[in-house]
């Protein structure tokens, strides 16, 4: 019996929940996450795509979100669509994908880590 981390992107898709990523053929797995995200929202893909609407800081090295104490409504909810879109990503990505990202707060550096890599 296969183990679920073993299995196949292409052995089926759910409409819930998005495309593992295993680490190899990451054209493949980009596109079929872009049209899960894009059907959820296609402002989340232009978030992870594009960048976020949010002020990233470099503290230590880390890039983080950051929401200032006067921040509108409007950035605020920008905010919350970047950390909607990182758990979408989050949730594409085996245990080994997710290691390598999960310090990052930042749909699009996430998003760049692994196409770049």
């Amino acid at each position: 019996m296969a183990s679920f981390e073993n299995a196949e992107i292409d052995q089926g898709q759910s409409f819930t929940r998005p495309p593992l990523f295993h680490g190899s053929n990451f054209v493949h797995w980009k596109t079929i996450m872009w049209i899960f995200i894009e059907d959820l929202d296609y402002e989340l893909w232009k978030i992870i795509s594009k960048g976020s609407f949010v002020q990233i800081v470099k503290e230590g090295g880390k890039i983080i979100a950051e929401l200032l104490s006067d921040s509108s409504e409007e950035q605020i909810e920008k905010v919350a669509k970047n950390y909607t879109a990182l758990n979408i990503v989050f949730c594409g990505l085996n245990s080994n994908e997710f290691n390598r990202v999960s310090s990052c707060d930042i749909s699009k550096v996430v998003w760049d880590i692994l196409e770049n890599s």
